[in-house]
């Protein structure tokens, strides 16, 4: 979670369970799910590399170095896709 802070991007729970401010608002409910539907499209549209080296560094904690002996790639290139990519879904998300 602090990573996704760090970079602007909010993990928004898929689950009906939601805050009790949040709950009171529907206006921001709604917002919420659309950023999370514009994250997941943003994620699905990434290049493979991006999405494989973004995932790998999110999901499973991996660091740039690891990233890169796991798909045989530069830690150079693999540290410009997570830029790429990165850039890419905090403007999915705040293109909304």
């Amino acid at each position: 979670m602090d990573h996704w802070r760090q970079k602007e991007l909010t993990a928004v729970s898929s689950d009906e369970e939601t805050p009790a401010s949040a709950a009171a608002d529907p206006a921001r409910q709604a917002e919420a799910r659309q950023a999370l539907a514009r994250f997941a499209k943003a994620l699905e549209d990434l290049p493979r590399a991006q999405r494989e080296a973004f995932l790998l560094h999110e999901e499973a904690g991996l660091s740039a170095l690891e990233i890169a002996a796991a798909t045989s790639s530069d830690p150079e290139a693999v540290k410009s896709r997570l830029r790429y990519a990165i850039a890419k879904l905090k403007a999915a998300v705040n293109d909304g």
